[in-house]
């Protein structure tokens, strides 16, 4: 069981790095939108893609072990996830899975602000787009399609399942 707690550690650690890559992106994210380079916001959306991809598989993997865990811990609710495991284990490693949870938390709650933030400067963007593209003789050049980037992949919410 060490070596499952030692390997989730590390599992979390993983996350807490690929998230503030996330975060990263979203905060150049912002200052493109606001700066209207729509090229490096492209750019931005395929990196925060490539970011999600290997956010769910991190989180598949520590979801497993986290299962695994509270199996061999006798937990009722196996659903309950790091934190009940977190406080069954050893002090030490305990202490480390609080901690590394709460940054965790913490990143969610950052990653959620600047999605939030992005968001409103895309709907802006486009707003503008149209407003200006509907008065000018040259609408049919403007690509609105363009300027509406997906979504982040990554769904924060219920990441500690």
């Amino acid at each position: 069981m060490k070596e499952e707690i030692k390997t989730l550690v590390e599992i979390v650690g993983e996350e807490i790095k690929e998230f503030q890559d996330f975060l990263g992106f979203l905060t150049r994210q912002t200052e493109v939108l606001t700066a209207g380079d729509f090229d490096s916001f492209e750019r931005s959306v395929a990196l925060q893609e490539e970011v999600s991809v290997r956010l769910d598989l991190l989180e598949k993997r520590r979801q497993e072990l986290t299962s695994s865990l509270a199996e061999k811990l006798n937990l009722d609710h196996p659903g309950d996830g790091l934190a009940k495991v977190a406080q069954l284990v050893e002090v030490s490693q305990s202490t480390k899975l609080r901690e590394l949870y709460e940054t965790l938390l913490g990143l969610c709650s950052k990653i959620e602000q600047a999605r939030v933030t992005n968001e409103l400067l895309i709907q802006e963007s486009v707003g503008l787009l149209q407003s200006s593209s509907s008065s000018s003789r040259y609408a049919s050049s403007a690509d609105l399609e363009r300027f509406e980037g997906p979504k982040p992949v990554y769904e924060v919410a219920g990441m500690m399942n």
